[in-house]
């Protein structure tokens, strides 16, 4: 008999980041755009997902992404 085995809400964190990491590196950022969002929902004091955010911001040239991004991290950052 095999028991079943639940992820941790840190597992399924760890899990939605490497999914996320993977979809970047595969040339997919909408994929990535909507993993790395959740994950910046799920945690409002959590700067990774935003920085990772950020990024794709830059790279798609979204200007009011970023300013909003940016005001996020500084946020976080005062929180510190």
């Amino acid at each position: 008999m095999s028991k079943e085995h639940k992820l941790t809400a840190e597992e399924r964190r760890q899990l939605g980041m490497n999914l996320a990491a993977a979809y970047t590196r595969l040339g997919q950022p909408d994929q990535a755009r909507r993993l790395w969002q959740h994950l910046a929902d799920e945690r409002p004091d959590d700067w990774a997902p935003r920085l990772m955010l950020f990024n794709l911001a830059l790279e798609k040239n979204d200007e009011k992404a970023v300013q909003r991004l940016l005001g996020e991290l500084r946020q976080i950052e005062k929180e510190d």
